[in-house]
């Protein structure tokens, strides 16, 4: 064990000097097919086993976050979307939209430049965040 120790600390030593040595450890240990090292690995990382049910929670929320965004990234650029979904109300919306479009001047253009940038924002951080779950869900031991 004292050997294994040691071993370790080389690694690490190699490995905040050489970012290649990092992945090789990633192909040695985690990507390995190999039974021993899997084993390994699951007993190097059984305190994850506990922070399972964490991950589940918080990801949970992070998905109602984006749910959240992605509703509001949507109703700021179709606020009719929000009220109703009847076609002729999203028509009507779009003629209106495309009248007022030309009474509205510079201050107008400006304003929705930063109405639709907002909105673009809201929708990336949205899909932002549903990446970031799918890769702790997967850190944690569960297939997404």
């Amino acid at each position: 064990m004292d050997k294994l120790s040691l071993d370790v600390k080389a690694v690490m030593l190699l490995a905040k000097t050489d970012p290649d040595v990092v992945e090789l450890i990633d192909k040695k240990i985690n990507q390995s097919v190999d039974g021993d090292m899997q084993d390994f690995r699951k007993i190097v990382q059984r305190s994850k086993d506990v922070k399972i049910l964490g991950a589940i929670l918080i990801s949970i929320g992070e998905i109602a976050l984006a749910s959240m965004l992605t509703i509001s990234g949507v109703g700021i650029i179709f606020p009719t979307i929000l009220g109703s979904l009847s076609p002729g109300s999203i028509v009507r919306y779009f003629s209106a939209f495309n009248v007022n479009i030309n009474n509205l001047g510079y201050g107008g253009s400006f304003v929705l430049i930063v109405n639709y940038s907002l909105s673009i924002v809201l929708l990336a951080s949205a899909f932002y965040i549903l990446r970031k779950v799918s890769e702790e869900l997967s850190e944690a031991g569960l297939k997404v």
